[in-house]
């Protein structure tokens, strides 16, 4: 049997900017306890994994601000804009960021992103 979902009790907006919204919920969790939880919610966003032959991908080196960290390589990834086809997103962030028109997309996997905290559902 699945375990029993959390129940929100309450829930105000902390922050909001066009690109993200912070809210504090009060929940119940399935012990009957409750608890505060953070969420920070930012839309869905697309990756792309670009093949250029058989054996090799293009990666692009990421400085991420909030780990203060040397560049990272990663696939290129994108938020999706309001109504946009999440095809459309894809082809447009593997121009953007790495200069290539994907000939052919094929959708992988849709997941979360976070472990729990940030509500934002990843295509790739």
């Amino acid at each position: 049997m699945p375990p029993k979902p959390w129940k929100t009790l309450n829930s105000r907006e902390v922050y909001k900017n066009p690109w993200t919204r912070v809210r504090e919920d009060v929940a119940e969790m399935p012990n009957g306890k409750t608890t505060l939880y953070g969420v920070i919610e930012c839309g869905e966003a697309v990756g792309v994994l670009p093949f250029i032959d058989d054996d090799h991908v293009v990666l692009v080196r990421q400085y991420r601000y909030v780990f203060d960290e040397a560049h990272r390589w990663e696939m290129p990834t994108g938020g999706v804009k309001p109504g946009e086809p999440l095809e459309d997103a894809a082809r447009r962030e593997c121009r953007e960021e790495v200069g290539y028109d994907a000939a052919t997309l094929q959708h992988v996997s849709t997941y979360f992103s976070s472990k729990s905290i940030v509500q934002e559902i990843c295509h790739l």
